[in-house]
């Protein structure tokens, strides 16, 4: 096989410096949200099996949340892509704010449910009294992450899509060395801090799940990201002009699919 058609197989060096600059921050992003869990398995194991087991059960409960909430958000990601190609900022807009409908619709039932009633959720995934109690007080207190985990799944793959991949990889790390660390202070009660156990790691949980978000929009705000801002301000929703223009029933319908 001659250079060429290698080359014309595989890519030139260019190509693999791009898909690099691209991919690896991406793939470092995925390994610190990992790692977000498992600061607060690492940390509740040290309170017993009972407190391990009720806060596993509760993050079974996120892990099908983020299950919908990854699809719902990659899809739009295919056409940010691709009205990025174009410099279609308008349409990146509207895909944006379908984005966040379509999330917003997965993530009603996953917060009302363990609002109305947190044991109800631990009963799905054990039958053991013990757990399910415990497992209730962390769940009815880590559910108010829920729609910051949302938001930053929408706007993570937005900044993604427009190759801003540098940004949510270090915020992602800056939120799981903040999650480490509220985890301890609020778990064992270090330094004025009191010690609330498992209640300790969801208000960790919460707090540095909603840091994301606030950090994504304000960073990208103030460093003028494209895809987050323009004349009429934050594009997150697409205008009332796109609605009665049709624009947004096909593009949901694909978004969906």
């Amino acid at each position: 096989m001659t250079k060429r058609k290698f080359t014309d197989l595989l890519g030139d060096r260019a190509f693999w410096r791009t898909t690099a600059r691209l991919a690896i921050p991406i793939a470092l992003q995925n390994l610190l949200i990992s790692s977000f869990a498992l600061v607060d398995t690492v940390m509740v194991s040290q309170l017993g099996g009972v407190e391990l087991s009720a806060t596993g059960m509760a993050g079974q409960w996120v892990w099908l949340l983020n299950i919908f909430l990854f699809g719902a958000a990659s899809g739009g990601a295919v056409f940010i892509s691709q009205y990025w190609g174009v410099n279609d900022r308008k349409g990146i807009h509207r895909v944006m704010g379908i984005s966040f409908l379509v999330v917003a619709v997965f993530l009603l039932p996953f917060f009302l449910i363990p609002l109305i009633s947190p044991s109800l959720v631990l009963s799905f995934f054990t039958k053991e009294a013990e757990v399910v109690a415990v497992g209730s007080r962390y769940i009815a207190i880590a559910l108010w992450s829920y729609p910051a985990i949302a938001i930053n799944s929408v706007v993570s793959n937005v900044l993604r899509s427009t190759e801003h991949v540098k940004l949510p990889m270090a915020v992602s790390f800056v939120t799981t060395v903040l999650n480490g660390i509220l985890n301890a202070c609020l778990i064992f009660g270090l330094g004025p801090f009191p010690q609330m156990g498992v209640e300790g790691a969801a208000v960790a949980t919460v707090v540095s799940a909603w840091a994301g978000p606030v950090l994504l929009i304000v960073i990208s705000l103030l460093d003028y990201v494209a895809v987050l801002d323009d004349e009429n301000g934050i594009g997150i929703l697409y205008s009332r002009q796109s609605v009665r223009d049709n624009e947004a029933g096909p593009s949901l319908h694909q978004l969906v699919h």
